[in-house]
């Protein structure tokens, strides 16, 4: 939490997230499928009573460890006493094995369970479901919903129900929904205008909703951009080519240069996206206006009738921040490399 009165960060304690109605979603989520303070299964009950049901539980549990001793825990108990007499420390009259008491004071929780079954014996993303279907349910209305790396442990036809179950309960008004993701899937699964992207920069953290609609382009691009290269959104830099044929270069080169640097491209978050052909400029141009780092990738063999077009929106993006990295006049990939390979590496290509 920060407060602008108050320079240093302080963390919200349970009790302040109850009262924001904070519910978080993160890579723990078997906290929530136990009655334990803190919990929602906790919430569904009235308060003391799994704590009166756990104690009472606890209690038959020593017993019948007290009454049902074995021959080795009875010989070991006999010789720790024996150790702990002979060095002086205390004489144990009735050595025995039992449960220590202080587990109730650690808050030995009762388990959600599926008959013999424990619920927290499920797989990563059916406890994580478990765990926000839960809190949701106790949630009070007009609740904050926040879930960290929401594709974690999900398959994808089970996250994209979880989206929807989540746009249905935000549509509906009963509070707000924060997620972060690493997952092209999710990108691509909801609205551009759902996005915000983070960025650090010399130790300052920025934060920028995606827009319907940006200045000078048309009103459909950003959700295009998004759709059409969700994997590049995830990235710091983005490298975007005119064509297939640019892609393929790309990555050949990206794996060349992966084996001849000691810090490989992906380490400094660089993707590589089609740009749609024509299209390449204005999704160039709509990254670099988002913050993205962004270089444009294109020969230069468009015919007469396309070509004023495509140098306009070439300038633009130009304009807009964009790197442009263009073949010389005339040329495309194939007629570009041949014109620079010497005559001894060509035998090597064809």
């Amino acid at each position: 939490m920060v407060k602008d009165a108050i320079p240093d960060e302080r963390r919200f304690s349970a009790h302040e997230r109850e009262l924001l109605g904070v519910a978080p979603v993160g890579t723990d989520p078997e906290v929530h499928l136990k009655w334990i303070r803190g919990s929602a299964l906790s919430r569904t009950v009235d308060k003391g009573e799994a704590a009166a049901v756990l104690a009472a539980a606890f209690r038959q549990a020593r017993r019948a460890v007290f009454e049902n001793p074995t021959d080795k825990l009875d010989e070991s108990a006999e010789e720790a006493a024996k150790l702990l007499t002979d060095i002086g420390g205390a004489v144990l009259e009735s050595p025995r094995a039992g449960l220590d008491p202080g587990m109730m004071r650690r808050g030995a929780p009762l388990v959600l369970h599926d008959g013999d079954i424990p619920a927290n014996s499920l797989g990563t993303g059916s406890k994580r479901l478990a765990a926000l279907a839960l809190q949701l349910a106790v949630a009070e209305s007009e609740s904050i919903v926040l879930v960290d790396e929401i594709e974690f442990g999900l398959e994808p036809h089970r996250l994209l129900h979880v989206l929807r179950t989540l746009r249905d309960r935000q549509n509906a008004g009963t509070g707000q929904v924060f997620i972060t993701t690493h997952s092209p899937l999710v990108i691509e699964a909801v609205n551009a205008s759902d996005l915000w992207v983070a960025r650090e920069h010399d130790g300052a953290v920025t934060v920028m909703q995606v827009p319907d609609e940006l200045d000078g382009m048309r009103a459909s691009e950003p959700q295009a951009t998004v759709r059409s290269g969700a994997s590049a959104m995830l990235a710091r830099r983005v490298v975007v080519c005119e064509g297939k044929t640019e892609v393929g270069i790309c990555r050949a080169l990206v794996s060349s240069w992966d084996e001849a640097e000691t810090v490989p491209t992906a380490l400094i978050g660089t993707a590589v996206r089609h740009g749609g052909g024509k299209d390449a400029p204005c999704k160039a141009q709509c990254l670099a206006k988002l913050g993205y780092d962004t270089a444009l990738l294109v020969d230069d063999d468009l015919d007469k009738a396309n070509r004023a077009a495509f140098a306009a929106d070439l300038t633009a993006a130009v304009a807009d921040g964009v790197e442009l990295l263009q073949w010389q006049p005339g040329y495309s990939v194939e007629e570009q490399i041949i014109a620079e390979l010497p005559e001894s590496a060509l035998a090597d290509v064809v």
